[in-house]
């Protein structure tokens, strides 16, 4: 007789905001971080997890290099209104991304970056970025 198990795996929403803290946030609704690379720094996001972004401006730079999603279960940021998160750059890239299996959904990218290069999204992760 086989006996099999499965894992199940519920994939988490997380949450930035303005009004959050990368300190005092848990990534809650409640408690937001205040940036997407805290999100991403923070040891919690799994495959499959999604990352809410409040609208308001947002200064970057932003990075995505700690933790990939996969094939099956992407990890997916999302701005709550579309366009309504605008993400700032100030030189380099406005978003840089290394981690595989990312979406990047809803934001408005914008830059003033003067007599400097500057990139929306600069991505060096591989798969459905």
């Amino acid at each position: 007789m086989q006996l099999f198990t499965a894992t199940i795996a519920w994939a988490t929403d997380y949450y930035v905001s303005r009004s959050g803290s990368d300190v005092a946030g848990d990534g809650s609704r409640e408690r937001p971080w205040f940036t997407v690379t805290h999100a991403d720094r923070s040891k919690k996001l799994q495959p499959g997890d999604t990352i809410h972004v409040a609208p308001g401006t947002y200064t970057g730079p932003w990075r995505t290099w700690s933790t990939s999603g996969s094939a099956a279960a992407p990890i997916t940021y999302i701005s709550n209104q579309k366009w309504g998160a605008v993400l700032k750059g100030e030189s380099g890239s406005v978003w840089s991304n290394k981690a595989d299996y990312i979406r990047i959904i809803g934001f408005q990218i914008v830059g003033n970056a003067t007599g400097h290069s500057l990139n929306g999204i600069y991505t060096q992760g591989s798969h459905t970025v």
